[in-house]
């Protein structure tokens, strides 16, 4: 069915926050504290496998998800409605995009990360703004506050209550036209 897992190193001066997803394969992690893009990693690097109860590391060493003599903190998002999604797709600078989701339920967070140019990673919650005014975001990647997305064009504003569907603008942070990205979905508790 599907998972993301966050990984990190939890000792001081550590290597940074890794997120894998089934969807895009165990080979292509994505750094949380930089706008990079994916990493293409060697077979058995960080993350060999997802599996029914978790998931498998790499035996070779050196890597962020698996660095040697570093305790180590995973968490795990299992897809599945009412709970959490994942979303690939290729921008089209098309104003009011609907990407589908199948959270059957209104989003209440959702994280944004190009894949195929080094963006910021735009996040979304539903208490920054509400649901009726998609107006505010934030960026994973950096300890700013909240700002106001008009000038990117992140959101278009929009209405964020549709329980199948989640509303883009045509920044090219989330829906450039030709790039790649990866949406991952959580769903609002208050409305499942």
């Amino acid at each position: 069915r599907g998972a993301m897992a966050l990984i990190k190193a939890r000792d001081s001066g550590g290597p940074p926050w890794e997120v894998y997803d089934t969807d895009r394969g165990v080979n292509a992690p994505i750094i949380t504290n930089a706008a990079d893009t994916q990493r293409s990693e060697n077979a058995n690097q960080d993350m060999v496998s997802f599996n029914d109860n978790g998931f498998t590391l790499g035996s070779t060493g050196g890597s962020y998800a698996n660095f040697p003599n570093y305790r180590t903190v995973s968490y795990t998002f299992k897809k599945r409605p009412k709970f959490f999604d994942i979303k690939n797709y290729t921008g089209n600078s098309v104003n009011n995009r609907q990407i589908s989701h199948d959270l059957d339920a209104v989003a209440g967070c959702v994280w944004i990360k190009c894949l195929s140019h080094a963006e910021d990673w735009i996040v979304w919650h539903k208490d920054l703004s509400g649901t009726s005014n998609a107006s505010k975001y934030l960026k994973l990647n950096e300890a700013d506050a909240s700002a106001n997305e008009s000038s990117l064009n992140l959101f278009n504003n929009a209405v964020q209550n549709s329980t199948t569907s989640f509303t883009l603008g045509d920044g090219e942070e989330v829906n450039g036209n030709g790039r790649t990205y990866v949406m991952y979905l959580f769903a609002d508790d208050e409305n499942v």
